[in-house]
This record gives C-alpha cells, structure tokens and sequence, in this order.
C-alpha cells in the first residue's frame, strides 16, 4: 500500500507543478478581470487567484499569489495597470503557498496581512489574526471573513457583501476536488453550509484555482465529491488499493466533464481524511503524550489533546492532527498528498514518555520546511 501511495503522489506532484506552471510566468503579464466598479480578479496570476478591491486612498488584496521567483513582482505590475495607490491590507485564505507566497514582498510594502490564527503555525508571515470571524469595511464594502474547517486548519472564506462574492480559497475548485483536510465529510459538509448560508443564486463565487462560479456550481461540485468519496471509500472498505481506485473507471465516471481531475487530489488524501481508522487509545493513554518537546537546536515542539485527538505544532512552523497507529506511533494528518509523515514516542521502562522522533521519508512543497529529528519531553 505504502509503495503504491508513493507511486500516486510522485505523479500527482509532477501534474502539480505541470498545473502551477501553465498557470502564469512572471513575464506573462498578470491581467485584472473588473467585478463591479472597486472589486477586480486575476485568474492568470501564477498560482491562486487574487483578489483586488481598490479604495479611495488604498487598496486590498484577497490572497498574494504563489512564492516562486518574480511573482510578486509581476502580481504588482498587474495591480498597477489598475491602480497607483498603496496596498494597505492581505486577506489570507490559507497558509499554502500559492496564497501567501506574496505575503514578504506586499508585507515589505506596508501592508498589514490578515489570516486565521493558526497561520501562526506556519513560516508565512503576517500581523493580524482572528478566531472564528473578522469584519472590516474597505471601499463601501463590508467584508467578513470566516474561519472555516476543511482544507487546512486555518482556511477562512471571505464575503464582500456590497459585491454579492464569495472568496473562498481552495476550500472549492470548479476545476478539481480540493484536498478535504483533517475533519473530511463533517468538516466539508460545515463549509459548504456556510457558504450557502452567505450566497444566493446571483452571488459570485470564486475559487482559489479555476473560473468564478455561482452557488449552484459549488452545490454539484459538493454532490459530486460526496458520491466520489463515498465510491472510494466502499472500494477502501473492500481492500482495494489506492492504485486500484484511482485507476477504476467507475470511479472516475463520477466526476463526468464538469470537473477535470488533474491528478492533483488523490484517492489516498480522501482514504486518509475519512476512512483510515485510529489504533484505539484511551484519554489517559493520550494524556500521557501531551507536553512540550526540545529538540537540540532548541525547536519547541508541543502536543496536546484535542477534542480526544493529538494536535502538534510548533509556532512558525506546521499544525497537525495525530492519529495512532500503535500504542506509540502517531501517523501526522493534515498536509495533501499523504506523506508518510511518522511521530514516534520513546517510553522507558517505567511507561515514562521522554522524547518524540519526527520522520518525513519524504519531501514536497508543502512540508519541506520542517525540521525533523529527535526531541526530548520536558518534565
């Protein structure tokens, strides 16, 4: 299994980069699509879609685009071709790179970038952050961002009341089925009834990746992604592979001509969000987990439960959900394309838990600044 998933994630992270690519060059020229009289969009940024609403004195920016080399720079070129005046706020729907990889450069610029608050447990950098809602008003409009579960952690969808539009990050795609995160089905299912709740039939909806929408195209897309997910995990429950599932052709019939399927979320991401179980540990057999950890180069490293879950993180660095696979080895859940990210608890004789051990086997965009290694429980 373990073989055929690295099989599956090879080639999903070369569509990947294939996709992210095609998406726009630096010297492509980034082009502002016009929404209403101060609300604009570009789709042929390189990497997600960003948003633009352009006030008297300032403007702000719905996520910054992707970190590659350039990129920023040639975000701005576009933003200037509608506007001179200063950039005073970054709206971030994740912490992903492609959305805040602009984060630095508009930063440097002045402006203050807004995001959920476990943004603090990534690298980007930002200043202001909320728990479950922040409302501001920009340009005669008022703007609300919600914390959302599904994707990541921190995703947050943003809604321009004024301009009737949705801004909901990769928590929806027209184009792919999005990664589901680490609350799958139950988590999904919150987000959409959110973002149902915030539109109607004339809204505007747009996606991190792909054409603006309305809310009937999220609708199928959601029906759509509950029969593929309940398909994948019948086949799971069978004992089908994840080469197997993604290869059958029933299976990718669901997704018809509506939705292409780059490639990009895998059967094994969908496996792992929703269907893989737990090795069963009690509260007090988890509690005896929790604490902070240092490693030698004095990284702190903290576990804690969680609604009868392990959560680690370390500020600045990556948040994730551990799930048991023995009474002490914990798989880490939370980053797309399934990673085989391990942590490993060391117990002495006396049932004592005195360090953790952090393996990533494998490295790829979304995990590659973390640091690995040994880290001894504080008393």
């Amino acid at each position: 299994m373990r073989n055929q998933i690295n099989r599956l994630t090879l080639t999903a992270l070369l569509l990947m980069s294939s996709f992210v690519v095609h998406c726009a060059t630096p010297d492509s020229g980034v082009v502002f699509n016009k929404l209403t009289d101060t609300l604009y969009v570009t789709m042929n940024n390189q990497g997600a879609n960003v948003g633009m609403l352009v006030g008297e004195k300032a403007i702000l920016l719905i996520d910054a685009g992707a970190k590659r080399p350039g990129n920023a720079q040639a975000l701005l070129k576009g933003i200037r071709k509608i506007s001179n005046k200063p950039i005073k706020y970054v709206l971030n729907t994740h912490y992903h790179f492609d959305h805040t990889g602009g984060n630095p450069f508009f930063a440097a610029m002045g402006a203050t970038i807004i995001a959920q608050q476990q943004m603090r447990y990534s690298t980007r950098p930002h200043h202001l952050r909320f728990k479950q809602q922040f409302s501001m008003s920009f340009a005669g409009e008022e703007i609300s961002m919600f914390h959302v579960p599904g994707h990541t952690k921190d995703s947050a969808i943003v809604f321009l009341s004024k301009a009737n539009a949705l801004f909901m990050g990769d928590s929806y795609s027209p184009d792919m089925l999005m990664y589901e995160g680490v609350e799958g089905k139950a988590g999904y299912d919150q987000m959409v009834e959110k973002a149902m709740s915030l539109t109607n039939h004339q809204s505007r909806i747009i996606p991190g990746h792909g054409a603006i929408s309305t809310a009937s195209d999220l609708k199928r897309s959601h029906e759509i992604r509950d029969l593929y997910r309940a398909r994948v995990g019948q086949l799971y429950q069978k004992g089908w592979s994840a080469q197997r599932i993604f290869e059958d052709k029933q299976t990718k019939a669901i997704l018809g001509s509506g939705i292409t399927y780059y490639g990009l979320r895998l059967p094994q991401d969908i496996i792992e969000s929703n269907f893989i179980k737990a090795f069963e540990l009690t509260s007090a057999q988890l509690s005896r987990f929790e604490g902070v950890y240092v490693s030698q180069d004095g990284i702190t490293t903290e576990i804690f439960e969680e609604d009868g879950k392990l959560v680690i993180r370390r500020q600045g660095s990556f948040l994730a959900e551990l799930r048991a696979m023995s009474a002490t080895s914990f798989d880490l859940v939370g980053f797309p394309f399934v990673q085989q990210e391990e942590v490993n608890f060391v117990v002495s004789k006396q049932g004592a838990v005195e360090k953790l051990v952090l393996s990533i086997p494998h490295r790829f965009v979304l995990n590659q600044w973390i640091v690995a290694g040994d880290a001894v429980k504080k008393p």
